[in-house]
């Protein structure tokens, strides 16, 4: 996905972000409670990806996709330029950033100078899908994402981070704002890079599952840095995983979390690949709930 300037002059939106179908605020499912009975994927209609209704009275039926560049932001993100000024940004039309006193500055007081890669970290969507899920307990789905932390010229991956955001449900006055407590973002440490494409980069696609038994999930994932990471709904890290093995190059697949023994608590899955002139790179991890190893295959 490459960046481009928009229609505030400014470094606009990542086009291809629009690919994503993101069902978020959408009710058109819903009966009762507060599932709002889509699901992703379940069928393909002139090559899109569209939601089917598993649930409520429109159970079965194919919903149109609501793409995430066309959603509406919280009103507190507006455009800065004078030609667009003070008008509401969707979700396709800025760059997420980090620190939160950049946002501020930029899409709410339209302070100080334009944000930039050679003075200030932003976000980048280029190597994880994002997770639609419930994260904070309140009946609304969240929208969970793995982006890849970019500074200087060229772009160098500073690491990769967690960002929740809310959805539009109801008024959209949240929309694409931090739940309390994901303000600053949990990160890993400097990933590991490579000089060209192998072995391939590891793709942060996280897992979002009850691991601990309460009402909230847990989020699931590796970083690239060499860890397997465990982090609670407040945006806490309750565990990490060293997977390197004294190698110099590892990347971990998305965990798979299952209740292999069938004693009510579940395991966590993932295997491990490393440079291409390694034999002895791949492993498979068998975790408990609370991170310490079970099995170690390799």
């Amino acid at each position: 996905m490459l960046g481009r300037r928009g229609i505030d002059g400014g470094w606009g939106p990542r086009r291809g972000v629009e690919l994503l179908l993101l069902f978020v605020g959408t009710t058109a499912c819903s009966s009762a409670g507060n599932d709002n009975g889509l699901r992703g994927g379940g069928s393909s209609t002139g090559g899109e990806r569209n939601a089917i209704c598993a649930a409520g009275e429109n159970q079965g039926e194919v919903q149109e996709p609501v793409f995430i560049a066309d959603l509406a932001s919280a009103p507190w993100f507006t455009n800065c330029s004078s030609e667009f000024a003070r008008q509401r940004l969707t979700w396709g039309q800025f760059i997420r950033w980090p620190d939160p006193q950049v946002e501020a500055d930029h899409y709410h007081d339209h302070s100080g100078e334009w944000p930039h890669p050679a003075w200030a970290e932003w976000l980048w969507w280029t190597a994880s899908l994002p997770n639609i899920v419930d994260v904070d307990g309140d009946g609304d789905n969240e929208v969970l994402g793995i982006p890849n932390v970019e500074m200087h010229e060229p772009y160098e991956t500073q690491a990769y981070a967690l960002m929740v955001l809310e959805g539009a449900q109801g008024d959209g006055s949240r929309s694409a704002m931090h739940p309390s407590g994901w303000e600053n973002l949990p990160r890993g440490e400097h990933p590991i890079l490579v000089d060209g494409w192998h072995p391939p980069l590891g793709a942060p696609a996280a897992v979002t599952v009850n691991l601990q038994g309460d009402d909230r999930p847990e989020i699931i994932v590796s970083l690239n840095d060499g860890f397997l990471y465990t982090f609670d709904a407040d945006a806490h890290l309750l565990w990490r995983f060293n997977y390197m093995h004294g190698q110099a190059v590892m990347y971990a697949s998305e965990p798979v979390v299952a209740d292999l023994n069938q004693d009510g608590s579940p395991e966590v899955l993932f295997a491990t690949y490393g440079a291409p002139d390694v034999a002895n790179s791949g492993n498979l991890a068998v975790l408990a709930a609370d991170g310490s190893l079970l099995h170690d295959v390799g």
